[in-house]
C-alpha cells in the first residue's frame, strides 16, 4: 500500500496543478476516492471488472471524460497528453487527473469535511448504482 501523504504530494498535488483544478478539497477528495476505491493498493478491479488504475476507473467512463471534457477544452488535452486507458494502470497522475475531471464537471461545489465528501465521492463517483457507501468512504478515510 501506497503512503497516503506520498501519494497526495508526488501524485494528486501535481496532476491537479498540471490541470490547473487544484484545491484542498479537491485534493483531499481525490486522496480519499483513491483509498476508497483501491486501498491505495490494488491497479486493476479485483475479480472480473473493467476497472482500472488506483482509482478503479472504468474504460468507458474514461472514454466518456475525454469525449466530454477533455476534447472541448484545450487546455487539458495538453496537460493529459496522449489518451490511452491502460495509462490508468501504470501513469499515476493520468489517473488522478482523470479522477479530478470526472469531479470537475459536477457544479456543485466539493464538501470541505469528510463526510461531506463521502456523500459528494457515492453522487458522483461512486453513483447510487455502486456497491459503496459513504460510511465505508469515512471509515476507510478517518485517520488513527
Amino acid at each position: 500500500m501506497l503512503d497516503r501523504d506520498h501519494f497526495r504530494d508526488q501524485i494528486v498535488i501535481p496532476a491537479c496543478e498540471r490541470l490547473g483544478l487544484a484545491s484542498l478539497e479537491a485534493i483531499e477528495l481525490l486522496v480519499g476516492t483513491a483509498i476508497q476505491e483501491s486501498r491505495l493498493t490494488y491497479l486493476t478491479q479485483l475479480g472480473t471488472g473493467p476497472a482500472l488504475g488506483l482509482f478503479q476507473i472504468e474504460p468507458a467512463t474514461h472514454d466518456d471524460v475525454w469525449t466530454h471534457v477533455v476534447r472541448s477544452r484545450a487546455r487539458f488535452t495538453g496537460a493529459l497528453g496522449k489518451r490511452d486507458v491502460e495509462r490508468l494502470v501504470y501513469d499515476l497522475r493520468y489517473g488522478a487527473m482523470i479522477a479530478r475531471l470526472l469531479f470537475w464537471r459536477h457544479p456543485e461545489p466539493i464538501p470541505t469535511d469528510l463526510e461531506g465528501q463521502a456523500h459528494y465521492w457515492k453522487r458522483y463517483y461512486n453513483t447510487a448504482l455502486g456497491a459503496g457507501i459513504p460510511s465505508e468512504y469515512i471509515a476507510n478515510n478517518s485517520r488513527s
